[in-house]
């Protein structure tokens, strides 16, 4: 029988949502954010990597993330770095691909001391924010001995690099650097959403990642999921209101459950996949080339969530509107400022869940016109 390697991975940002809801996913008194997905990997002793975005304007959540990174690095979890230039240099350049290749060693320099700083070690794996990486960035990496990047999204529109034999979902050796690419698969879209979907229940329903998996695993060792920090909440439209997504925990326990019960397969963190590449390099850049593609029946349960989304989306709002209330608040219905630069971070994307990250902005390191 043949045997799969999981690597679930969660980008760990605040990005912009509401105040410090992006990481701590705090609804009253429940968190449903990175912590959360944590502690639902490590009951199924689990182990998940956490891309972590050092870049953040804000001091006060800055020290918040350093400290449930520790607390993730404490349950066993492993910490590495995520990119997203703008809350710390340029808000008109979102991703790494904007910027060049001597504000890349820049921003990767500096990264590097912020989480040795925060976390007690280096990173060594790097994941492009927004999936916005170009084939300068792998020079960057190699100038900083970053000596693992997972930022090729294949199919993905601001991914700006180009793997020799097109979309793949296997490890390979590109420009000096190791590629651990996200675990893709093909659905026809028809124009609901990006046919290239990430191995993730956070958008996907369970049977259809579960089928995934099962065509992948004869010919694909290592399997790479995506997931978010907020990935286990709802929000309206402004990102005002925000409610923890039930269905999607359930379906998050569920991923983690099958993992754990299946006896043909394993979780690595991306430094034991490194480690296991230093030791026998063939081990990890094995398997075949291929996306495997999946049927359009599951658009039909992926409506009918967003339908679900929308109905809930338009109840709020009446209710705020009947009762004259702004937005909702972790302790109830108050009123509140609307949302600034000062109480978000600078992107302000519209998410597309289960097919990437975030569509970011585009636009120019600190001080550039």
């Amino acid at each position: 029988m043949a045997r799969v390697e999981h690597l679930i991975t969660i980008d760990t940002e605040f990005s912009s949502h509401l105040r410090d809801l992006g990481v701590t996913g705090r609804i009253g008194q429940e968190e449903c954010g990175a912590l959360k997905l944590a502690q639902i990997c490590r009951a199924e002793r689990v182990k998940a990597t956490f891309f972590v975005d050092v870049y953040g304007p804000h001091a006060a959540r800055n020290e918040l993330l350093r400290e449930i990174g520790l607390r993730i690095q404490d349950q066993g979890h492993d910490v590495e770095l995520h990119t997203h230039p703008d809350g710390r240099y340029d808000r008109q350049r979102g991703t790494m691909a904007h910027y060049s290749l001597s504000e890349q060693v820049e921003i990767l320099q500096e990264g590097k001391a912020i989480f040795a700083k925060w976390f007690g070690c280096e990173p060594i794996a790097h994941r492009a924010g927004d999936w916005g990486a170009n084939r300068d960035v792998f020079s960057a990496l190699r100038a900083t001995n970053i000596p693992v990047d997972s930022s090729v999204f294949a199919g993905w529109p601001t991914c700006r690099v180009d793997i020799p034999g097109g979309p793949t979902n296997r490890p390979t050796l590109y420009e000096g650097i190791l590629e651990i690419p996200p675990t893709v698969f093909y659905r026809r879209g028809f124009g609901l959403a990006y046919p290239y979907r990430l191995l993730s229940t956070d958008g996907q329903s369970m049977r259809e990642v579960m089928d995934v998996i099962q065509r992948l695993k004869p010919r694909l060792p290592l399997l790479v999921s995506v997931f978010h920090s907020f990935s286990l909440l709802e929000w309206n439209a402004r990102r005002t209101r925000y409610w923890v997504a039930r269905h999607e925990v359930r379906k998050f326990e569920q991923f983690v459950q099958a993992i754990a019960r299946d006896d043909e397969a394993t979780s690595l963190t991306m430094r034991e996949i490194y480690e296991q590449y230093r030791r026998d390099p063939a081990s990890v850049l094995g398997g075949s080339d291929g996306v495997p593609h999946s049927s359009a029946v599951y658009l039909i349960p992926r409506a009918l969530e967003r339908a679900r989304s929308a109905v809930r989306g338009a109840l709020v709002r009446s209710l705020d509107s009947h009762h004259g209330l702004r937005p909702w608040t972790r302790s109830g219905f108050r009123p509140i400022p609307r949302p600034t630069a000062s109480g978000v971070s600078p992107r302000n994307p519209e998410r597309e869940r289960g097919a990437g990250e975030e569509k970011g902005t585009t636009g120019s390191v600190r001080g550039a016109p």
